[in-house]
């Protein structure tokens, strides 16, 4: 593979540097519109200087570019942040009511109703003021409210907070990504007080279609866990999976599935190559049918709620179309990367997405990888090679996205090429069925015959999906990656294919200093871990669970319970990055409302009430808006709604 050939995974490169950049370049104001001018001045200059003889224009040309580039990055990120709009929501205070536009459906919660606000307005002093922003509410409305209804909202609603631990699960910056950054229970204090007509008809169509179509699931499939995968692989909605139904597939390694994305793309693109191919068309017709197909795709896509995945696979297979319709075959990567830079130029919050890295890394590695692995073995038997055609493929999705998901989630599922034999011809078989399903499922007899086939297949994947979480071993859990192993994996894959592609030294050479280079970080690891005596103090309701780590020893104290979900969400991340291997009882004592912690380093820390009593030496820490900050007075610390870090 020769790099020159895919220009837009350079422009990618330098367009996400300058989106990683913007945090930490305070350019305010004005700046980035005079730092724009510059750009494109030095780049006229760098296109006269490139008409004329001599090395120098060349190299001020590509270096002009790339530097716009970064400026772009910098400035969608700039444009994006809410920070930068003075009439947002975030800036305003003292205000009693606002006034918003719904803009969805009601999504049914045990006890309340949630929904989602765009804020046009508020009320100070009696008057109304623009405003901007999304507010997610919780209301007790028993008939609920519908997508363009007005509401006067009482109140002022909170943000978001942010995590009250370390690597505990970032709830601010997962609806920060979706520009949230309100939340507020309203119970009854919400009135209706106009409707606009006509409201975003094409979204209000959509959520409309996803209701009648749910309505015909519901209608034609009848066993319970079945129409939950009906509704999370055919419409994207997978909020009413049962949890041990998930649990199973996040075990089995076959989530991936049920997560909308460029899989179930690439089967309704596939289908319908199945079916006719575009080439043997006249120009007229080629362009008719391939343009047919885009659009069916964007319907999908739009559908099933336009998640990353689905817009990158939606957007890649746009530009692959169009360039079909010239009857040409182009490279997958060139698709790719521009897939990526339009959806970074639309919302650069993107690039933090899970689901977004998880997406373009597997399909990276599916296309570098999968090409090469195949050829391991080459099977004379059909369903063989079949087989390994799809195994294939699971290795090679696997081997670029275990960092990101390892990072994230902490597990790897032992049996994934397995439970990728069972998914992926699975979610084949649901999808041949699911979509003429929901095409033709008004039409009496044949909607039942085709409802009773996706019952059935959807019951026999999930049986084979809990026949392989029950198998001994089937999760490895409590894994814990850095950045720099992130980093350093990356990069060995990297080498790793370019000696496969074109047997280089040099890559020989590069794999030899990763591996110096991670077994010096390993040693220093080691070190600072048996060096360690740190006490930290975990934020967890009324009860805080206290942690000592005396090199690799992890010693504990709780009182009362708490709930597996609170420990796997805000505690265990932590503990699994810490890297202890051995947890033992702290030792403790209580005199009424007093707890002495008794330290195996011999020091002695008193918890009074809500308040920690401190050796000398020590130096203390608050984890405030995602780090470390220390605190003035370490002898007697007032415990507050967030974690605390003592370094012996």
């Amino acid at each position: 593979m020769n790099f020159s050939e895919f220009p837009f995974l350079r422009y990618l490169f330098f367009l996400v540097l300058g989106i990683l950049f913007y945090p930490n370049l305070p350019i305010q104001g004005i700046y980035w519109l005079l730092g724009i001018i510059l750009f494109f001045s030095y780049f006229s200059m760098a296109v006269f200087i490139s008409l004329q003889k001599g090395f120098v224009g060349k190299m001020i040309l590509p270096i002009m570019a790339y530097a716009i580039l970064v400026w772009a990055g910098w400035f969608f990120a700039y444009q994006n942040d809410v920070l930068n709009q003075s009439e947002h929501l975030i800036h305003e205070v003292g205000y009693e009511a606002y006034l918003g536009i719904v803009e969805d459906l009601d999504e049914t919660k045990p006890k309340t109703k949630a929904n989602t606000v765009a804020v046009q307005g508020i009320y100070k002093e009696g008057k109304l003021e623009k405003s901007s922003g999304r507010v997610l509410i919780y209301h007790q409305v028993a008939d609920g409210f519908r997508p363009g209804q007005v509401v006067l909202v009482k109140g002022q609603p909170k943000r978001v907070p942010p995590p009250q631990n370390p690597k505990e699960f970032d709830y601010q910056k997962f609806l920060s990504n979706q520009q949230i950054y309100f939340t507020q229970f309203t119970g009854k204090n919400i009135w209706l007080v106009d409707e606009i007509p006509g409201y975003r008809p094409l979204h209000v169509g959509v959520l409309k279609l996803r209701e009648a179509l749910k309505s015909q699931i519901h209608l034609h499939v009848s066993d319970i866990r079945a129409k939950q995968i009906a509704e999370a692989l055919l419409l994207g909605q997978k909020k009413e999976l049962d949890p041990e139904l998930k649990a199973a597939y996040v075990t089995a390694g076959a989530m991936h599935i049920l997560a909308v994305s460029g899989l179930h793309v690439g089967i309704i693109y596939g289908f319908f190559f199945l079916l006719l191919k575009p080439y043997q068309l006249t120009f007229h017709l080629r362009v008719f049918y391939l343009t047919a197909v885009i659009v069916l795709i964007w319907a999908y896509a739009l559908l099933t709620g336009l998640s990353p995945s689905v817009m990158r696979a939606a957007t890649m297979f746009t530009l692959i179309g169009l360039a079909q319709m010239k009857s040409r075959n182009p490279s997958i990567f060139n698709p790719l990367a521009l897939s990526a830079l339009l959806l970074l130029m639309y919302d650069p919050n993107l690039l933090y997405a899970v689901g977004f890295q998880l997406s373009y890394a597997a399909l990276t590695g599916i296309l570098l990888f999968q090409p090469l692995i195949v050829k391991w073995w080459e099977p004379k038997n059909k369903f063989l090679e079949y087989g390994w055609q799809i195994t294939s493929v699971g290795l090679a999705a696997q081997l670029a996205t275990f960092p990101i998901s390892a990072y994230y989630f902490h597990v790897f599922p032992s049996y994934f090429i397995l439970s990728n034999l069972v998914a992926i011809p699975g979610a084949f078989l649901i999808m041949s069925i699911g979509i003429p399903f929901l095409l033709l499922s008004w039409i009496p007899f044949l909607g039942n015959f085709l409802g009773y086939l996706l019952d059935l297949a959807i019951q026999l994947l999930n049986l084979l999906i809990m026949s392989i979480q029950n198998l001994p071993f089937s999760q490895i859990s409590s894994i814990a990656l850095k950045p720099l192993e992130i980093l350093l994996y990356g990069l060995f894959l990297i080498f790793v294919y370019v000696f496969w592609e074109q047997r280089n030294k040099w890559s020989i050479w590069g794999i030899v200093v990763l591996a110096i280079i991670y077994g010096i970080y390993q040693l220093i690891e080691v070190a600072v871990i048996n060096n360690r005596q740190e006490l930290y103090v975990y934020s967890i309701g009324s009860d805080p669970i206290v942690d000592f780590y005396s090199g690799s020893l992890q010693y504990s104290y709780q009182k009362g319970s708490v709930s597996v979900s609170d420990l796997e969400y805000k505690i265990s991340p932590h503990r699994m990055a810490l890297g202890s291997h051995y947890q033992l009882q702290l030792m403790v004592s209580h005199e009424e409302e007093v707890v002495h912690f008794w330290l195996p380093n011999r020091k002695v820390v008193k918890m009074v009430r809500d308040s920690l009593y401190l050796p000398p030496d020590v130096k203390t820490y608050q984890f405030q808006f995602g780090k470390w900050e220390i605190v003035p007075d370490p002898i007697k610390v007032k415990l507050e709604n967030v974690a605390y870090k003592i370094d012996f």
